[in-house]
């Protein structure tokens, strides 16, 4: 997929804590197929960036049913939103 076939999308904020709760047994189990990660593992060594790709491919999915994987592979770390509010511009009185 191009940059010029993919459609403009109304990204809803991602929160990884809420969406890894979220998840039903059936998508715990997909997430797993999807990234040959083993759920459990994360939550004691970390999310990799095939871990994140595949929770935020079931989670937006949900309100994105046309989703594609390539589209969250091209999401940014600035996209997920909260990066914003870990850093101060210089305009910004920091107190």
């Amino acid at each position: 997929m191009t940059e010029q076939d993919t459609p403009v999308r109304d990204w809803p904020k991602f929160d990884m804590v809420q969406s890894m709760n979220d998840l039903s047994l059936g998508e715990m189990e997909e997430w797993e197929d999807l990234t040959g990660l083993v759920f459990t593992a994360t939550s004691r060594s970390g999310m990799p960036a095939k871990g994140l790709i595949g929770l935020m491919f079931i989670a937006y999915r949900r309100s994105i049913p046309d989703l594609t994987i390539e589209e969250v592979r091209s999401r940014t770390i600035a996209d997920l939103g909260g990066a914003e509010d870990a850093v101060a511009t210089e305009d910004e009185d920091p107190s």
